[in-house]
């Protein structure tokens, strides 16, 4: 089966028997063993039709240059120190939303965090090395042979001990501080940790293994959210943590994005069986009553490099499409430059209605300029193609984790 964009042509894809070739790299038929195909020229289209999903650039990688900052955006993240690059999107869009990175968890070492004994002034987390070594040593998380903890691979981050109500306090007012005098409109807050164990083996002073350390980090993060997020809210200010990880406990989608919204950094990654890991457990659902309410960002990365891949990450962001459904790709997660992602601009337009699952476990959904198809489950599945784009598509078996985008 193809995925066939006309008049627009983004990329062609998986096909159970056969491909269809349309657009500006030509038509007709292609071998099964050719069904692959991808397309690199891509038409904008410039007859003003809405996004369905709006732009996300999470700028955190490198400085922006010019070009990227005059780029079209909805939502963009960048380092608290990018204060000037700050004034100038909000000088050309008053409404491009801006929130800069702080991290939750760790306070950092390195250079240019922390150099002759002196913080940076401005800084990627709450609370600086040289603050807490100085008047909060305890801030520091310790394993059971009271060695402070660094994250692996990550030299000159250092864990904190976000269970400490002094410090969820005092990371809080710190940031809304400067978050409210260099008018930021809130904070994404990176690692809203479930686990430990993404950076290191060690278990937690005062605990006995993994799991609980797992579940001390957790609880803490718990109660940190609601402290910084209610601050935050009372200043006029947005809270968006990175919850990746909430397809592993139900309800925790909704709970942590209730100050403002939320961040999946993976979303829509493959498993090993090709199916696609946000809609395990209830977190697919919680999005979509997230996306469907607009009350709250759903602010999402497809960190894959791959165009099919990426492609299927716009399929699913788009079926969550509503008034704040932004979505960005990469092939680069440690995001140097701003991505290419065509699909955004190829006319897709506004739902005309909710998104739909088969009794096979595919998903669609029809927009005013076109329709999407995604199969997140684990095995080939059949998908119905609407009667309107036949002549473009043909019917037969998507399989794990591939996707359709048809443009009128």
């Amino acid at each position: 089966m193809a995925s066939v964009l006309a008049p627009l042509l983004i990329a062609a894809v998986v096909s159970s028997a056969c491909a269809t070739g349309g657009g500006p790299q030509g038509a007709g038929r292609q071998q099964a063993d050719d069904r692959h195909t991808e397309v690199e020229s891509v038409a904008v289209a410039d007859d003003g039709t809405e996004r369905s999903v709006c732009r996300f650039w999470y700028g955190i990688g490198d400085s922006p240059t010019d070009a990227e900052i005059r780029a079209d955006h909805d939502v963009v993240v960048l380092n608290a120190w990018e204060t000037d690059r700050l004034r100038e999107l909000k000088e050309i869009d008053p409404d491009v939303v801006v929130l800069v990175y702080k991290d939750l968890s760790s306070t950092r070492s390195y250079s240019g965090a922390y150099d002759d004994g002196s913080d940076a002034e401005k800084l990627a987390t709450g609370i600086g090395f040289g603050r807490a070594e100085t008047e909060n040593p305890e801030w520091f998380a310790r394993d059971s042979s009271g060695r402070r903890i660094e994250w692996d691979p990550f030299p000159g981050h250092w864990q904190m001990t976000v269970w400490d109500e002094a410090y969820q306090r005092a990371w809080t007012d710190a940031v809304v501080a400067e978050v409210t005098a260099e008018g930021w409109d809130g904070v994404l807050a990176d690692n809203a940790l479930n686990t430990l164990s993404y950076y290191t083996d060690q278990v937690v002073e005062g605990t006995s293994s993994q799991a609980e350390t797992d579940e001390r980090v957790r609880t803490g993060i718990d109660e940190m959210l609601p402290v910084a997020g209610t601050a935050l809210n009372d200043a006029g200010k947005l809270l968006v943590p990175n919850t990746a990880d909430s397809r592993m406990f139900d309800g925790m989608w909704l709970s942590n994005s209730r100050f403002g919204g939320g961040l999946d950094e993976f979303f829509a990654r493959k498993s090993d069986d090709g199916s696609l890991i946000t809609f395990d457990g209830h977190q697919w659902e919680e999005m979509m009553a997230s996306a469907a309410a607009g009350d709250r960002w759903l602010l999402l990365i497809t960190n894959e490099a791959g165009r099919r891949e990426q492609q299927s990450g716009f399929a699913a962001a788009a079926l969550l499409a509503g008034p704040r459904t932004c979505w960005m790709a990469t092939g680069d997660p440690s995001y140097r430059s701003l991505p290419d992602n065509p699909w955004l601009d190829a006319g897709l337009g506004q739902a005309v209605e909710t998104a739909g699952r088969s009794v096979d476990g595919v998903w669609t959904r029809r927009f005013t300029g076109g329709w999407v198809a995604l199969n997140p489950t684990g095995r080939a599945a059949p998908v119905v193609v609407p009667d309107e784009f036949r002549d473009r598509v043909d019917e037969g078996l998507l399989e794990p984790g591939e996707s359709l985008v048809v443009i009128r």
